[in-house]
C-alpha cells in the first residue's frame, strides 16, 4: 500500500493502536491516499469518521472520484461499528478495515 500517503510521522509507524500481534503491521500497509470523502447528507448522519452518539457517517467516492466505501454508526451507549475506509480527517488520508467495533464514548466522553 502506498507509504506515501502517510503523513511523515506515521510512514515508519505501527499500528501500535491494534492488539498483538496486529501491532506489527505498518501503518502503510492500509493506508490509501485520496482528496477526502464526499459524505453522504441526509437525517441522522454526520460528515466525520466517528459519529457522535445516536448518529450514522457514511461516504462512497472520494473527491478524486475513486471508489472508497465506509459506513459507521456509534450508538446512544457510545459503542461504535465501522467498516470500509476511513477517512482521517487529522492526516488527511483513508485507513482500510474491513471491520471494527468498540466504545468510542463513555459516559458522553471520548474514550
Amino acid at each position: 500500500m502506498p507509504r506515501e500517503c502517510l503523513p511523515d510521522h506515521l510512514k515508519d509507524a505501527k499500528h501500535t493502536d491494534w492488539p498483538w500481534p496486529f501491532s506489527y503491521i505498518p501503518r502503510a500497509w492500509n493506508a490509501y491516499c485520496g482528496q477526502g470523502p464526499y459524505w453522504v447528507e441526509a437525517p441522522g448522519y454526520q460528515n466525520k469518521p466517528i459519529p457522535d452518539p445516536g448518529f450514522k457517517s457514511a461516504h462512497y467516492f472520494d473527491k478524486n472520484g475513486e471508489s472508497r466505501p465506509y459506513s459507521a454508526v456509534t450508538y446512544k451507549n457510545g459503542y461504535h461499528v465501522r467498516r470500509g475506509y476511513r477517512w482521517d480527517d487529522s492526516d488527511f488520508y483513508y485507513n482500510y478495515v474491513v471491520f471494527s467495533a468498540g466504545f468510542e464514548y463513555r459516559n458522553g466522553e471520548t474514550v
